[in-house]
C-alpha cells in the first residue's frame, strides 16, 4: 500500500466487521483473514520483518462519520532482542510519536505482551482480550487506550468495543483502522 508516496506493509486492516477478531493465540501468531479485506498478518511475520531493520508504524483510523486521522510512531518492533519472541509474548515497542489528529493511545502499551482470550498475558485482574473481544498488547491499567482488534459493533451500549480512546471514546466506535509499517531508509 502507498501512503504519502511511500510503500507500507499493512499488518492489520479492519473496515466492515466481516472478520471476527476474537481469535486464538495460534491465529494471532500465524495470521488470519484475507489481504483484500479484513486481516491480521501474524505476530511471527511482524516480528520477522522488524527484527533486523528499523521500522516506523502508522495507525490510520476512521470514525462513524467518515473523519480520518492517524498516529505515527518511530522505532516499531516486537520483542526486540528476545531469543524466543513467542515466549516473550511478542512485546510491543514504539518510539517517537507524531500526532495526525488521532492522539497517542499506543505508548501506554509499550513493553506489554500480546494477549488473547486463551493466552492472558496482560497483567490486569481480568482477561482484557476476552473482555474486549480481540487480541492486543493490553496493559494493566484498565487494559489501555487502544482496542483496535476488539469487537466490531454498532451497539453503543457496550463500552468495550473497537476504539482508540484519545480520539474515539464511548459511546462511539471506530468504523475502520489500519496498522502498517515501513522500513526506515538508511
Amino acid at each position: 500500500m502507498t501512503t504519502n508516496e511511500k510503500i507500507w506493509t499493512v499488518f492489520q486492516n479492519r473496515l466492515d466487521g466481516s472478520v471476527d477478531f476474537q481469535k486464538s493465540w495460534h491465529d494471532y501468531v500465524n495470521g488470519f483473514g484475507n489481504a483484500n479485506g479484513e486481516y491480521w498478518l501474524g505476530l511471527q511475520n511482524i516480528y520477522l520483518l522488524t527484527m533486523h531493520m528499523e521500522y516506523e508504524l502508522r495507525v490510520e483510523l476512521e470514525n462513524a462519520m467518515g473523519d480520518e486521522v492517524y498516529a505515527h510512531y518511530g522505532n516499531f518492533s516486537l520483542s526486540r532482542n528476545a531469543l524466543n519472541p513467542e515466549n516473550d509474548g511478542y512485546r510491543l515497542y514504539v518510539g517517537k510519536f507524531t500526532d495526525g489528529g488521532a492522539g497517542d493511545a499506543l505508548t501506554a502499551h509499550v513493553g506489554h505482551m500480546f494477549s488473547t482470550y486463551d493466552n492472558d498475558q496482560d497483567e490486569h485482574v481480568q482477561n482484557c482480550a476476552d473482555y474486549w473481544g480481540g487480541g492486543f498488547w493490553y496493559n494493566s491499567q484498565g487494559c489501555g487506550g487502544a482496542g483496535l482488534n476488539a469487537r466490531y459493533i454498532a451497539n453503543r451500549r457496550l463500552q468495550h468495543a473497537f476504539s482508540w480512546f484519545p480520539w474515539v471514546d464511548f459511546p462511539q466506535t471506530l468504523r475502520a483502522s489500519q496498522m502498517k509499517m515501513r522500513r526506515v531508509p538508511n
